[in-house]
């Protein structure tokens, strides 16, 4: 049992089932990637090692819904 959508993020993503306890929960699990703002490429770790920026992450996509919308 957890609220935290990081949490059940992470648990979908283990096929282990959540129940929410205060929310509605989550309806789908996303995938998030890394990227440098500076040259707009999907990278690793912590910093472009091209240009040195710090790197940020975005949802690029939501896996299938397991339920209604």
């Amino acid at each position: 049992m957890s609220d935290d959508f990081a949490v059940a993020n992470a648990a979908a993503a283990a096929g282990i089932r959540t129940v929410p306890v205060m929310t509605r929960g989550i309806r789908r699990a996303g995938r998030w990637v890394r990227y440098c703002p500076a040259c707009r490429r999907p990278r690793r770790g912590r910093e472009c090692p091209a240009c040195g920026s710090p790197l940020r992450r975005r949802l690029v996509s939501r896996a299938a819904s397991s339920g209604p919308s």
